[in-house]
């Protein structure tokens, strides 16, 4: 298979998953697993941005096997790669993480 088709094949899944799943946060999870698929992370989080649009709320994290000694209680300012995101409503990524902000 192709690079085109296996991210069809992804987007379908995450497609099925929408409408198969019983609650957000089951189809948000599936769709975070085909992604990880895709592209071999091991690791990521989805957060919901709150009403006031000041701040992340985590929907769940996954730390791919790696220690994290960061509470999931603490909220996540917008700012950095995500403020630059939400300001230009499209992608932004650093490919230098331990640079970003």
């Amino acid at each position: 298979m192709n690079h085109s088709e296996v991210k069809l094949q992804a987007i379908i899944k995450g497609a099925r998953a929408i409408l198969e799943k019983n609650s957000f946060h089951e189809a948000a999870r599936a769709i975070f697993d085909c992604c990880c698929e895709l592209t071999g992370a091991i690791s990521g989080y989805v957060a919901l941005l709150d009403e006031q649009k000041r701040e992340n709320g985590l929907l769940f994290l996954e730390d791919g096997g790696l220690s994290c000694t960061v509470s999931h209680d603490l909220p996540m300012p917008i700012r950095g790669l995500r403020a630059e995101a939400y300001k230009g409503q499209k992608t932004v990524f650093d490919n230098n993480f331990m640079k970003s902000a």
